[in-house]
């Protein structure tokens, strides 16, 4: 038989086993022993809801990068835990007084598409261990990328003569652009797949 009590501390059983039933009334034998239990390992999110499941911008920017706080708190047998799957940058840190693993930090990944970090953590005890999964998203800074040479960011061009295109390729979350500064007649065409062109003739006089 396997015991099933659902405790979470360590319960000993202290038994007694002795014969009955001796018809000649002589010594009854007894022995005694004792059987600890120890409880499985639990593991719950004891930060805010939903910081199991958060999306943050690629960047070094606090607000806009460093994740929540993601804290877990060990009970049952679980003396420690061990997390895989954390995007490159986030930090952890566990407090074996208080059983607490806590995850934090700002992801360091370079990414041109939104990417999903899937985690689990896992308690490590003396009996069965607990898992917990979550999910950390990394949405991609936006970006411009020339595909034009160099020299089309800087040209000197006569009045009435059109410029030689300066092209963009729009990365990451990118959507669109706005732009200012250029003469009348240059100004960016409308957008196709993921590039956008600067042309036409500066009419200045």
């Amino acid at each position: 038989l396997s015991p099933s009590l659902g405790n979470v501390t360590p319960t000993t059983f202290s038994f007694t086993v002795t014969t009955t039933g001796n018809a000649n009334g002589c010594d009854e034998a007894s022995f005694t022993g004792t059987i600890i239990v120890n409880p499985d390992d639990d593991i719950i999110l004891t930060s805010a809801l939903g910081t199991d499941d958060q999306t943050v911008c690629e960047g070094n920017t606090n607000a806009l990068s460093a994740i929540n706080t993601i804290t877990y708190t060990l009970s049952g047998g679980a003396q420690s835990a061990n997390v895989i799957g954390l995007p490159p940058g986030i930090q952890t840190s566990f407090d074996p007084a208080l059983r607490q693993y806590t995850i934090f930090g700002i992801p360091t990944s370079t990414i041109t598409s939104t990417t999903d970090f899937n985690y689990s953590i896992t308690t490590s005890g003396t009996c069965v261990s607990a898992t917990l999964n979550g999910k950390i998203t990394l949405q991609p800074k936006a970006k411009l990328n020339l595909n034009t040479t160099s020299t089309t960011l800087n040209q000197i061009v006569c009045d009435n003569t059109a410029i030689d295109p300066i092209g963009f390729d729009l990365v990451g979350s990118t959507v669109n652009i706005s732009d200012s500064g250029f003469p009348n007649g240059v100004g960016p065409n409308a957008i196709i797949g993921n590039t956008i062109t600067i042309s036409g003739t500066p009419v200045v006089n």
